[in-house]
């Protein structure tokens, strides 16, 4: 892995010691904010300190796996609470992610510690703004995540920022949140079919969820198509481990009529491609990559812990 000394760590000093403020990332439950220190560093610049917990919902029993929705989720935070302390953008506004991508580092074996949570501090940079009539209505960063010093994934995001108001006129057809029809599927897809190309079927949803869904929505959760395409990609390869991802969102996945999806396998063997559909039109599009897993393979060893060291308290992550 990259070993790098960057300026911007002189003036960050990580804390994983408390979330920060839940309205600042909208989430209803402090248990699902994943941010724990947020440091301006210059007009365009942060860092970020991230804590997951091994008890989380979306991690499977018996894993040390990291899922990538997960990862995704603790970037959207990054760019609401950017997007509201750094250009005072006020919190009853919405957000959408129109694109994002997530990547391990090659070399990265990143996985949950024997004890306590994963810890990461992230390095955002702003590399776009739009404006509307004079306010920022976009937002564009790359980031670049580590364990202590070691740099071991990277990511963008595209962030949109929308007004009470027009997030009133754009949604003026959908139902209000409270009446939505609740479902209680299982898994993220139902009616699944399998082709020779891959999988065609409806994406499914739990309402039952605290994850995707921490509070009242009037659309399908971004995070949910997310997180259908990387099961859709361990349902097709389940001796490889997802490593990176990539979700581009062209319109709102509504509740009704259903939000279908189709896969096609790469020619590598290691690619998924994913097309979400509704109402006879592709609403969005991603694709997930992997590796297999003897290749990640790592040993036991703690960055930053010394075996003998009698703490409890870990602070590290395996790699």
């Amino acid at each position: 892995m990259t070993h790098e000394a960057t300026s911007w760590r002189d003036t960050h000093n990580p804390t994983f010691d408390r979330p920060v403020d839940r309205s600042m990332v909208h989430r209803r439950a402090a248990a699902e904010v994943f941010l724990t220190g947020a440091h301006q560093i210059s007009q365009r610049e942060w860092a970020f300190d991230v804590q997951i917990s091994r008890g989380h919902v979306l991690v499977p029993p018996h894993t040390s796996e990291i899922p990538l929705t997960l990862c995704i989720e603790a970037l959207r935070q990054m760019g609401l609470y950017m997007a509201h302390s750094g250009y005072a953008i006020p919190t009853d506004w919405a957000f959408t992610l129109q694109k994002t991508t997530f990547a391990w580092l090659p070399d990265a074996r990143v996985a949950f510690p024997e004890f306590g949570p994963l810890e990461l501090t992230t390095h955002l940079v702003v590399t776009g703004e739009t404006l509307r009539k004079g306010t920022v209505s976009g937002l564009e960063a790359s980031l670049e995540f580590y364990v202590g010093t070691e740099k071991v994934a990277v990511g963008t995001g595209e962030l949109r920022c929308i007004s009470p108001v027009h997030y009133r006129a754009l949604r003026r057809g959908a139902p209000a949140p409270h009446d939505v029809v609740r479902r209680y599927d299982p898994t993220p897809v139902r009616e699944l079919r399998e082709t020779p190309d891959g999988y065609l079927g409806l994406v499914g949803y739990n309402h039952a969820n605290p994850f995707f869904f921490d509070h009242p929505v009037d659309h399908v959760p971004g995070m949910l198509l997310l997180h259908t395409m990387t099961h859709l990609f361990d349902l097709t390869f389940p001796l490889l481990t997802a490593r990176s991802v990539d979700l581009t969102c062209d319109s709102f996945p509504e509740f009704d009529p259903p939000v279908s999806f189709r896969t096609v396998r790469g020619a590598d063997g290691t690619t998924l491609d994913v097309v979400f559909s509704q109402n006879g039109r592709e609403i969005a599009e991603g694709r997930v990559t992997g590796i297999n897993a003897s290749s990640i393979a790592g040993d036991s060893t703690l960055p930053g812990i010394d075996a003998g060291d009698p703490s409890p308290v870990v602070q590290g992550a395996v790699l």
